[in-house]
């Protein structure tokens, strides 16, 4: 398979993955192409380490550059988990606070 056939492969499994989790936004379009690109550069790097011709400094770095776009997208269980905690509190949050005029209102119906 070629290079450009593996990376329009990551491309449709990042973003199938991203709509399953309700994640996705085309937006993130860029980030999800760029991780794509950077995933295939790590497996050639990984190759390369593999058959004596390149270094495993080489592969780390594009792991380590993987690693920050899956987070970045949330594709990582932790940061999955911190943007549902972060989502729920937000509607807690949405859901105690009334604005002047509900307060304004709740006395004047209550006054009736």
């Amino acid at each position: 398979m070629g290079t450009k056939k593996n990376i329009e492969n990551n491309i449709a499994d990042l973003t199938a993955k991203m709509e399953s989790l309700g994640i996705y936004r085309s937006e993130y379009d860029i980030a999800i192409r760029n991780l794509a690109e950077n995933m295939e550069a790590r497996n050639q790097a990984w190759k390369r380490y593999m058959s004596g011709d390149g270094t495993l400094k080489d592969y780390r770095d594009l792991d380590s550059r993987v690693l920050e776009y899956l987070k970045e997208l949330s594709l990582t269980e932790q940061r999955r988990k911190r943007r549902a905690e972060a989502g729920a509190k937000l509607e807690a949050n949405d859901k105690k606070k009334l604005t002047l005029f509900d307060a304004i209102s709740n006395i004047s119906d209550e006054e009736s």
